[in-house]
């Protein structure tokens, strides 16, 4: 067996061309099936591999700083979203591809951290919608809707000054114009009493 040929596809081969034929496949069909679902798995997890590659030069150090800085926030993002597409590509390969899995939800946690330190609370939680229930997904699941949460109570707070604000610019408007119609008032009584 050569070095560069995959185990998976090294046993089937072997098998196919076993001395004893009560170990060999059934048929051709059988082999031709167990020959074609290795090489889906072997794509599904060269795919995988290529996803796990991306992930990690992107999750890499201080992804969070980089992520805040409007600059480097698509490409993050577009990188992100080729990760995942990759990892689901490569489950639709090969559903039971465990590292697949592990990887779409390592993927979807990173996603919704950078979102967060973004400030994309939404896109946090929409990423997070398919993610498998863990603790770290209910934390961050948390802490996007408290952010959301704290960001629309400052969004009413200055809605509320800014009509506060408004009110009292009328008031004072109004105390100027009363101001300056007593002032001129008095001052034609002035000029009548004077005449």
């Amino acid at each position: 067996r050569s070095q560069t040929t995959p185990r998976g596809l090294a046993a089937i081969c072997e098998r196919g061309m076993a001395r004893d034929p009560k170990e060999r496949f059934p048929s051709a069909l059988a082999f031709h099936q167990a020959l074609r679902d290795e090489l889906d798995h072997e794509e599904s997890l060269v795919i995988t591999r290529a996803a796990e590659l991306k992930l990690e030069a992107i999750a890499g150090a201080e992804f969070e700083s980089r992520v805040i800085r409007e600059d480097e926030r698509p490409r993050i993002y577009g990188d992100l979203g080729e990760s995942l597409a990759g990892f689901r590509q490569a489950r639709v390969l090969w559903a039971d591809n465990a590292a697949a899995r592990v990887g779409e939800q390592r993927a979807r946690i990173v996603f919704a951290r950078a979102a967060i330190a973004a400030g994309d609370h939404a896109l946090a939680l929409t990423q997070l919608e398919e993610a498998e229930d863990a603790e770290e997904v209910r934390a961050l699941r948390e802490r996007a809707r408290r952010a959301m949460q704290e960001r629309e109570r400052a969004a009413r707070t200055a809605r509320l000054q800014r009509r506060a604000l408004a009110c009292a610019a009328l008031v004072i408007v109004g105390g100027l114009a009363s101001g300056f119609f007593l002032v001129n008032e008095q001052r034609r009584r002035a000029d009548d009493n004077a005449e």
